[in-house]
């Protein structure tokens, strides 16, 4: 952890090559796939999430010398369909949040403040106040770092998304920032 790099990704080319050089899409896999989510995303769907960030929100990432070892995105809320019409009958104003979607750390550099400096670097991006996220209701390290800057419970959903094993409880929360 000696040479850590935060970086806004906004050049498609360097997306590619994160994808197809420095494995973002095995940081991502190693982040999803074990408890409590188990998901298995393919990669084009987890490439295409990642250039909807960069195209249409933002997008995150850490790297230690040339490995990725974090990533952190948002697009606005209306981008997310599926989220966007689960949450729209519970704020108001939904066409005004964005979706802050996903953020994961390798195992190896958890607990070192990674994950709350790309939270804050997206945030400090994002062109609303108002943001939504999601995560399983058994994940209370997202829940906590979700909480520092200033998320709070908005509801609770089951879910059987088509890329897990079995069903999950998901917790919404939202944040007005200041």
């Amino acid at each position: 952890m000696s040479n850590l790099k935060y970086i806004q990704v906004t050049d498609v080319g360097v997306l590619s090559d994160y994808f197809e050089k420095n494995g973002l899409y095995d940081l991502y896999d190693i982040c999803f796939s074990v408890a409590p989510y188990f998901e298995d995303i393919p990669f084009d769907t987890v490439r295409s999430s990642f250039e909807q960030f960069r195209s249409e929100g933002v997008l995150f990432l850490c790297i230690d010398d040339e490995a990725i070892v974090g990533f952190c995105g948002a697009i606005p809320l209306p981008c997310q369909k599926d989220v966007y019409g689960i949450v729209k009958d519970h704020i108001i104003d939904a066409d005004k949040y964005w979706y802050h979607s996903e953020i994961g750390t390798h195992p190896e550099y958890r607990g070192k403040g990674i994950a709350t400096t790309l939270l804050k670097n997206v945030l400090e991006k994002v062109t609303s106040q108002y943001v939504v996220m999601r995560t399983n209701e058994s994940n209370e390290g997202s829940m906590a770092l979700h909480r520092k800057f200033g998320f709070k419970m908005l509801m609770l959903t089951e879910e059987m998304p088509l890329t897990q094993v079995m069903p999950d409880t998901r917790i919404f929360m939202t944040c007005k920032k200041s």
